[in-house]
């Protein structure tokens, strides 16, 4: 049985190590890392240019149409090259939970954004240092307002929406939020990682909407 990368696969990990030892040098971590940027909005867009940021989306939804073996080469060269972008936030989880959960409604939104770099998604789950089991989340959704605060929130000063835990009617909830809008408000945190920036998102009424709708 072989277990090696395919031709195609290699191809592509290829592709992703040689754009980022050439756009994503030392030099440009170190100036995220140290200054006030979210991430690199340079290497994005590239990774976004070499399909990277679909990957394991439906060609359908302006994606790659792989998988997530290919997915995991690219998170490896992207940690091989501490690259300062949100691409375990947006494009593992926000995006994953997107095309997996998501209204056929929700997909069209937001999968083409999202794989075009033009959107940056995160998860939204823990309230606290500790970590936060689902049945003890404090955050509400009731109706279409999502009220409560989430910390620490990975990449949550570059997203543009976010997926959130909260409890709803019948229980634990996943919810969509446009982070663009009254209600949301955002400030950086300090964390024991420092090569990804995290923030605290409060939620004062905010119009959220049930993961596997995009109205109600």
């Amino acid at each position: 049985m072989n277990f090696d990368f395919s031709d195609e696969q290699k191809l592509f990990k290829e592709q992703v190590a040689r754009f980022l030892a050439d756009k994503c040098p030392l030099t440009v971590v170190r100036r995220v890392l140290d200054g006030k940027e979210t991430h690199a909005a340079e290497v994005w867009a590239g990774l976004a240019d070499l399909g990277a940021l679909g990957v394991a989306v439906p060609e359908a939804y302006g994606g790659v149409g792989l998988g997530m073996l290919e997915l995991c080469v690219i998170a490896e060269e992207i940690g091989r090259a501490c690259a300062p972008v949100p691409f375990t936030s947006s494009v593992c989880l926000a995006t994953e939970a997107i095309r997996r959960l998501g209204s056929d409604a929700q997909k069209q939104a937001w999968l083409p954004k999202l794989v075009a770099g033009a959107a940056i998604g995160t998860l939204a789950v823990a309230e606290g240092p500790h970590g936060t089991p689902a049945a003890k989340v404090a955050a509400s959704l009731a109706g279409d307002k999502l009220t409560g605060t989430k910390v620490p929130v990975a990449d949550g000063e570059a997203a543009s929406f976010a997926i959130v835990l909260a409890q709803g009617g019948t229980g634990p909830t996943l919810a969509l939020v446009d982070l663009a809008q009254p209600g949301v408000s955002r400030q950086a945190v300090q964390t024991i990682d420092p090569t990804q920036k995290h923030a605290e998102i409060k939620f004062e009424g905010a119009i959220a909407y049930s993961v596997g709708r995009l109205d109600r």
